[in-house]
């Protein structure tokens, strides 16, 4: 659990040593985060046992990304990568240290998998699919700022990011049933691991 909300610079600042402020998007209302990354990194933070604190007041980093951490007064954005600056700093944290070289190719692989390309099966399904539906009622509606009621699918940022995403990926790809039956078969192998 995290330690307090923070919500200016000078508090992220002053977290403390080791303490990283994890800047993410509101709570769902379902579930902790709608997005899998900043599910990923809140639950390495916990996992590891790392105290952390949250803020929700500036969810993207100046790259655009979010989550991304104020570790030690350095702004670090990406998951991943808050998650390796966090263990270079704290290496008694990791988490597949008793892993062997093998076990360790293999997880990177699987999250390779998970990361770069059953997430776009995802937004997929959740925004051209569903027309947005999922975001409609588990993301937005926490947020008062937003009139659910002039939203159109194709307006949303996160829409228009992942027509861009796709397109690299293979449109024609993810579009297809195809790409459902081999999502499926990836995480099914994924159960396994």
């Amino acid at each position: 659990m995290p330690i307090k909300e923070l919500k200016t610079r000078a508090e992220w600042d002053n977290a403390g040593q080791n303490i990283p402020v994890l800047h993410m998007f509101g709570r769902a209302k379902n579930h902790p985060n709608a997005s899998p990354y900043p599910l990923k990194l809140e639950t390495f933070f916990r996992a590891a046992q790392i105290e952390y604190a949250v803020d929700f007041s500036q969810p993207k980093s100046t790259k655009g990304k979010s989550p991304w951490i104020t570790f030690n007064k350095e702004d670090i954005a990406d998951s991943q990568m808050c998650m390796n600056h966090i263990l270079k700093v704290m290496p008694e944290k990791d988490l597949d240290s008793h892993l062997s070289e093998v076990d360790k190719a293999v997880a990177m692989g699987f999250r390779s998998l998970l990361e770069d390309n059953l997430y776009f099966v995802l937004l997929m399904k959740r925004y051209a699919f569903d027309k947005a539906k999922f975001l409609l009622e588990n993301v937005l509606a926490l947020d008062r700022t937003v009139q659910l009621q002039n939203l159109s699918p194709t307006a949303t940022p996160f829409y228009n990011k992942f027509i861009d995403q796709a397109r690299g990926k293979g449109w024609d790809f993810i579009r297809s049933r195809k790409s459902w039956i081999l999502a499926n078969e990836a995480l099914k192998l994924c159960q396994h691991f």
